[in-house]
């Protein structure tokens, strides 16, 4: 009796066993299915040629980057499987390709940025290659890899580090930078989505320029009360010359604070005379057009300060 009882529980004991098996089997995640979407990027057009790997020392090719468009992707995927996060730098739109789960959701981050009218992004060098500190945190090797940190960092268009044009090797940095920002994002379905996915860039910068009539000796300073790289317009210079910003905040399409703007005219006889000070506006995608009156030395200052209709550009009297 204890010989066939000892039988049954062993039996038991191995169906039990068999049944737990199959479960844990059952179980077992199975591999993600992937497939590759490349994007297509839209709204901006290049004539650049994509960059090769470079000694950290070659100074032509830091000088080819400095001028070059820089492309920050970062993408987020999410459903059954556990979150996860890609993301890369690329100067060669025409090459970005991402392996995303079958199924589930993803959202895309897409900026570019083109030098404008500063230095270009500042960079040092990682493992031979460019790599661009706050607030991109990314390495330039022209591919999509997983992203553990700083995973929200890129999408920001403020407090970039800008590279000094006549010191390579030092940055500026400002919570306006001096740059041309293009930025896109977009949340789908991965289910639904093709092989290639459109997405259209939008300018998130404002432009602006100077003219003054009488202005032929000295130089005019400019300054924006800490919050943009001050400039320093001479009568060889002032014609032509544009200079392009961005911010944070264009990226929501709110309000943006107005800039206090100041320009100061040293004639160059020791003097420095207060041409005026008003706080602008500045709309993204808009270029903001400065005409700065100055006085005759004799009758002394009577700065203008007057506001035209605004229709794609603006005009400030100063």
């Amino acid at each position: 009796m204890k010989k066939k009882i000892m039988l049954a529980a062993i039996a038991l004991a191995t169906l039990a066993a068999c049944k737990k098996n199959t479960e844990q089997v059952q179980d077992e995640k199975q591999p993600v299915k992937m497939k590759e979407v490349t994007l297509n990027l839209t709204g901006l057009e290049v004539t650049e040629s994509p960059l090769g790997r470079k000694a950290p020392g070659d100074e032509a090719y830091r000088r080819l980057l400095l001028d070059s468009t820089i492309y920050v992707v970062r993408a987020h995927f999410w459903g059954e499987q556990a979150a996860t996060a890609y993301g890369g730098a690329f100067t060669n739109p025409n090459n970005i390709k991402l392996l995303v789960p079958e199924t589930g959701q993803a959202w895309i981050v897409v900026h570019a940025y083109k030098k404008g009218s500063g230095g270009g992004l500042y960079h040092t060098w990682v493992d031979g290659k460019p790599y661009f500190g706050l607030p991109i945190f990314d390495t330039l090797s022209n591919r999509v890899e997983p992203v553990t940190e700083y995973l929200h960092y890129c999408d920001t268009l403020s407090n970039f580090r800008i590279t000094k044009p006549l010191d390579t090797l030092n940055y500026t940095q400002y919570e306006y930078s001096e740059v041309d920002a293009f930025r896109v994002d977009t949340t789908f379905s991965i289910a639904a989505a093709g092989s290639q996915l459109v997405l259209r860039l939008k300018r998130m910068s404002f432009g602006f320029e100077f003219s003054s009539p009488k202005f032929t000796s000295g130089q005019l300073k400019v300054s924006f009360n800490g919050l943009m790289d001050p400039k320093v317009l001479t009568p060889a210079n002032i014609t032509g010359s544009r200079f392009f910003f961005t911010h944070q905040l264009y990226k929501h399409g709110g309000y943006v604070p107005p800039v206090p703007v100041k320009v100061i005219w040293e004639p160059g006889d020791g003097r420095e005379i207060l041409i005026g000070e008003k706080n602008v506006e500045f709309n993204r995608n808009t270029l903001t057009k400065f005409r700065v009156n100055l006085p005759d030395p004799l009758t002394g200052v009577t700065p203008v300060l007057t506001d035209t209709t605004w229709s794609g550009s603006e005009e400030i009297d100063f």
